[in-house]
């Protein structure tokens, strides 16, 4: 993620050695990303990929609500707690826990190296906001299936077809109710009916069971594009989830991707009571009841008649 010191990004600057030698006052107007690239550049330990990618998300989302490129100097303990209020309300617990963690890391390296003008202080830990989670019916899963099936046009640089590479990634992630990252990496010299994937997230193995009729179209989308891996990414991530949503949105569906496996553990558990948690992969029967689980969607448990 190094960004050359005579990018867009020091605007303000003609060179890093200006910006960061300047006064304290002055050198608050440093865009934030530019923050982002000299505390991993000079980390002591060096960071996973997967950290840099959050520093780098919760950036560009702080920056989505400030309606303007995020400076240094936007840390401010009420523009912050206004944040993370709007986090609270609108975004899971979980992305409200990990995009003020690395705020506070950027504001408080910021402070350190006289980047900015006052220490991280008064940022109130908020209580989140527990939701049941939500899934889509097996009718609705179709109707995304024929969404991503009339998808037209091209990705810019590549000729591959669209909708095949779609509908594709969206039929294995039900069959195998994989998380994204899991399905982008498998190759396709793995695909069979039942293959054995190690998750990337927990490292722990996991079962999965791919139909005929997924297994046929993987074929066909692979010999298209003609990679290694079943499903290339065509652009940035981010591109990839506004892409997706389009997808969801021509379906007359809401929600996201990562729906698409919250579905598919539901849809397994209403047919074998205790198969969601397998389909998942999940070491804890807790973690796929508090997190996948669409209980609306579930028969209630009835005690036998007396």
């Amino acid at each position: 993620m190094a960004i050359p010191a005579r990018s867009p990004w020091f605007c303000f600057f003609s060179s890093e050695r200006e910006c960061f030698g300047a006064p304290r006052i002055a050198r608050c107007i440093v865009l934030l990303l530019t923050l982002i690239d000299r505390y991993v550049s000079n980390h002591d330990y060096g960071l996973s990929d997967g950290t840099i990618e959050q520093l780098g998300i919760a950036a560009s989302a702080w920056s989505r609500f400030l309606g303007r490129t995020a400076h240094v100097a936007d840390f401010r303990p009420d523009t912050l707690n206004a944040y993370l209020d709007w986090l609270r309300v609108n975004r899971a617990p979980d992305t409200l826990r990990t995009r003020r963690s690395a705020l506070l890391m950027l504001w408080r390296y910021a402070y350190e190296n006289d980047l900015a003008k006052e220490a991280p202080r008064k940022i109130r830990k908020r209580r989140p906001i527990r939701r049941a989670p939500r899934a889509w019916s097996v009718e609705q899963v179709r109707c995304l299936f024929d969404a991503a099936g009339a998808m037209r046009g091209k990705w810019r640089g590549v000729t591959w077809n669209q909708s095949l590479w779609t509908e594709s990634l969206m039929r294995a992630g039900y069959d195998t109710g994989l998380r994204l990252a899991d399905l982008l990496a498998l190759r396709y010299d793995q695909v069979a009916p039942i293959v054995t994937v190690m998750q990337h997230k927990t490292q722990r193995p996991v079962v999965i069971v791919l139909r005929p009729a997924t297994i046929a179209m993987i074929d066909q989308a692979v010999t298209d594009h003609g990679h290694a891996l079943c499903w290339p990414l065509w652009a940035s991530r981010d591109a990839f989830y506004r892409y997706m949503q389009r997808v969801i949105t021509s379906a007359g569906l809401s929600g996201s991707f990562k729906w698409l496996r919250r579905s598919a553990i539901t849809a397994a558990e209403r047919v074998t009571p205790g198969a969601g948690t397998r389909l998942a992969g999940h070491a804890a029967r807790a973690t796929t009841e508090q997190w996948y689980l669409d209980v609306s969607q579930l028969s209630p448990p009835v005690p036998p008649p007396l």
